[in-house]
């Protein structure tokens, strides 16, 4: 195991088995009656593939979101509603094995120790990984690599274009023909009559407003994402907490490994104690995923998980960071200090205002013309994983 594989949030592109924590989802209630409905459930522990994570990931992050997929050992439920067929799997390779005969499959670095594994098309979720009191040990991860990853979506995006096919054509036979002479409807607003008879056309300006507007559904769809942790989120506490562990072999087996559809019972289990509990206490306060604010508010929490073992960026560090962080950093030879302990006074150095007058003129200048001033490193951020 190497520094390297030690990181503060999980990758994506790994394989993973996860657990739901149905108890740690009630816990910010303090209601008995929801910690015993929660303790009933028996979550079993599912195999997963981490395919987008979500959010900015800070050093502070109690969770990090992920979207995940299902992997499976049996073939996917049909959905003729979505016009999803069984067959619509991908096997993990060394599988090979497919209903409609021979199928790409994708090959996991290194080899994937299961013989039975599928993908399902269209089949992701939202989950919270909680982050360990230790750092995630890459080491022993199976991935895919960019090249496999886009070879397996572009096997879901097949098998999605024949799904809508498939309910296009449903369509098409459920509406009724029509025999006689079809009415033809106009819409005033899009066809103004001018003068003549002629037809104006629309506003340019009506246009633009129209774009503009837009524009702005979607940047407040990006900000309803909230990817660097500013609102409260009324929604996370129904989202599935759960623990992962990369090391699959230790936690399941080629007959071990569960059908993901019982994941989704004991979400909709928990999300129903969850509501009830709401009902029962609506003042409770919805659990916050401290974010890098926190951290810089309250330098204290959590110190022992930065970087202490890079101490040579301390120097480039943003001024911004509170001096308690920096006080753990110690460039290389140095005795490590204290956080109470407070360091000895220089003694004052004599400069001149000249010098300090020309260091603001060229500072200034550079940033007008956006032009680096004596930037030889780039800015070391400790929340970084």
């Amino acid at each position: 195991m190497t520094d390297s594989a030690l990181l503060y949030r999980p990758l994506p592109r790994r394989y993973a088995v996860i657990q739901m924590d149905p108890v740690g989802m009630v816990s910010h209630f303090q209601d008995p009656i929801a910690t015993a409905a929660a303790q009933a459930i028996h979550p079993k522990k599912y195999l997963v593939y981490l395919d987008v994570p979500l959010g900015l990931p800070t050093l502070n992050c109690r969770w990090y979101r992920y979207d995940i997929g299902f992997i499976a050992t049996s073939l996917r439920p049909e959905n003729k509603k979505s016009g999803l067929t069984p067959d619509m799997v991908v096997p993990i390779c060394p599988n090979t094995d497919h209903p409609s005969g021979p199928h790409e499959s994708v090959e996991p670095t290194p080899s994937f120790p299961f013989s039975n594994c599928y993908h399902w098309v269209d089949s992701n979720m939202l989950v919270r990984i909680r982050r360990p009191e230790e750092r995630f040990d890459h080491s022993h991860a199976f991935q895919l690599e960019p090249s496999q990853h886009l070879k397996l979506h572009r096997l879901f995006e097949n098998d999605a274009i024949r799904g809508q096919r498939a309910v296009d054509e449903r369509r098409a036979q459920d509406i009724p023909q029509s025999t006689g002479e079809e009415d033809v409807i106009i819409d005033d607003n899009s066809l103004r009559s001018g003068p003549e008879g002629s037809l104006e056309r629309a506003d340019p300006v009506s246009e633009a407003h129209s774009s503009r507007n837009s524009s702005y559904d979607s940047l407040n769809a990006i900000l309803r994402m909230d990817p660097c942790g500013f609102f409260t989120d009324d929604n996370v506490e129904v989202i599935p907490l759960v623990n992962m562990w990369f090391e699959l072999q230790d936690h399941l087996t080629a007959d071990t490994i569960a059908n993901p559809m019982g994941l989704l019972e004991e979400e909709d289990t928990i999300v129903q104690i969850i509501r009830d509990a709401r009902e029962r206490a609506p003042s409770t306060k919805i659990p916050v995923n401290d974010s890098i604010f926190n951290l810089l508010a309250d330098p204290t929490r959590r110190l022992a998980m930065l970087p202490i073992g890079e101490p040579k960026y301390a120097k480039h560090m943003p001024t911004f960071i509170h001096q308690q962080i920096l006080r753990i950093f110690q460039l290389e030879g140095e005795q490590p200090v204290a956080l109470d302990q407070q360091p000895a006074a220089k003694p004052a150095k004599v400069v001149g205002k000249g010098p300090k007058v020309w260091r603001t003129i060229k500072r200034t200048v550079a940033r007008m013309v956006h032009l680096p001033c004596r930037c030889t490193h780039p800015p070391f951020l400790p929340f970084w994983p």
